[in-house]
């Protein structure tokens, strides 16, 4: 909340009542919680936690859930943040589950440098929330291209994307006890962690109207504004696609150039459809991507770095869905389309993006160098067709 608290006494005024309001709903929680045990998972985070804008984020959140069907979206609840340490790159990744009846069914992530994005990509987080001990605190790390969940007793594997590529482990990490692990990542990231629990839960939003809500919906309270915002000011536009097509293995281009051509020619290409027309198997860059769509009589016109905003907005506006080339490092790339675009009412900027490894991703656009996370790792939008 102290992003929201300004110089202006009234809004001090306001922000106290809210903590009051705050406190009496979780009086109310605890009340309810010591009749009726609810899922609680208590993880180890950053003690001086990287801040955001709640409105800012609120607000996409909602965009997101219009735009991908979710009922009654205005009772999208931001939960409590899950930080990871990736021992891959030496990046913290902010993980925000985006609730929906008590259903995780969107994750914010935020970078280190502040880069928000959002996508329907829940499963390492419903996996936690399956498998936890609840006598357990847990600490999320990724290493070797997964991601864990350990604790004193016992490390959960929550996800592997590492595709058989064998493990590089700092041995002086993976053969510690718990206790060891958790000196290691405070001296490697050089920060302070404390115990959070996924049941203490965030701040809804509901057109600037500031309510609180915790779990099972125990109670909510009305507050007065804390922020004006001009709603007419936000905007979201896409490209009516409907058969957004899957990968198979590694051909992630594939179904970028199926994704487009089944759109702009009405027909129904799967992935392997393209591979085998082209004569590649697995991976392919940019250049043969366009080739594959001249191939189809789609042309599209390539460029070695992103989009500017206006060139996007184009793009869209003129029902045109564009291929993003996304880096990791180099050997680690990724093609994705871009579909849309959605712009807050404090006119924040982000992209919809199909990632065909079957995620829809909110990808925001600001900065020199556009970024999204996807499998905990940093992708950087570096080049273009369109």
């Amino acid at each position: 909340m102290r992003n929201l608290i300004s110089k202006n006494v009234n809004l001090l005024k306001i922000t106290i009542i809210g903590l009051f309001a705050l406190f009496c709903v979780l009086y109310n929680e605890n009340n309810v919680l010591a009749q009726e045990k609810q899922s609680e998972v208590s993880t180890l985070c950053l003690t001086e936690s990287q801040e955001y804008n709640e409105n800012d984020l609120m607000e996409l959140v909602q965009q997101i859930g219009e735009e991908f069907k979710v009922e009654n979206v205005k009772d999208l609840v931001i939960g409590t943040e899950v930080d990871c340490f990736n021992l891959d790159t030496q990046e913290i990744i902010k993980y925000l589950p985006i609730l929906h009846k008590n259903e995780c069914v969107f994750v914010a992530v935020i970078e280190q440098n502040g880069k928000l994005s959002i996508s329907n990509d829940t499963e390492f987080y419903q996996k936690l929330l399956d498998s936890y001990n609840a006598n357990e605190t847990y600490m999320l790390y990724i290493e070797g291209n997964r991601i864990y969940a350990e604790s004193e007793n016992e490390t959960l594997l929550l996800e592997d994307f590492s595709e058989g590529k064998k493990r590089k482990v700092p041995k002086v990490f993976s053969k510690s006890k718990f206790s060891e692990k958790v000196k290691y990542i405070k001296k490697k990231f050089d920060c302070k962690l404390e115990e959070i629990s996924t049941n203490q839960r965030k701040i809804k939003l509901e057109n600037a109207k500031k309510s609180i809500n915790v779990l099972n919906n125990i109670e909510e309270v009305n507050m007065p504004n804390l922020v004006s915002s001009d709603s007419s000011n936000a905007k979201t536009k896409k490209c009516g696609i409907t058969n957004f097509v899957k990968q198979d293995e590694k051909n992630c281009w594939a179904a970028v150039v199926a994704t487009i051509v089944n759109y702009k020619k009405n027909k129904n290409l799967t992935a392997k459809n393209v591979s085998d027309r082209m004569g590649i198997t697995g991976g392919a860059n940019l250049r043969q991507t366009r080739d594959a769509l001249n191939l189809y009589r789609v042309p599209y016109k390539m460029r070695s770095n992103k989009l500017s905003w206006n060139s996007l907005c184009d793009n869209i506006d003129s029902d045109r869905p564009f291929c993003l080339g996304l880096k990791a490092s180099a050997t680690d790339r990724h093609l994705v389309t871009g579909f849309g675009y959605a712009i807050t009412s404090t006119g924040k900027k982000s992209v919809m993006l199909w990632d065909s490894n079957g995620f829809l991703r909110m990808m925001r656009y600001e900065g020199t160098e556009v970024s999204v996370t996807i499998d905990g790792k940093k992708f950087v939008w570096i080049e273009t067709l369109y």
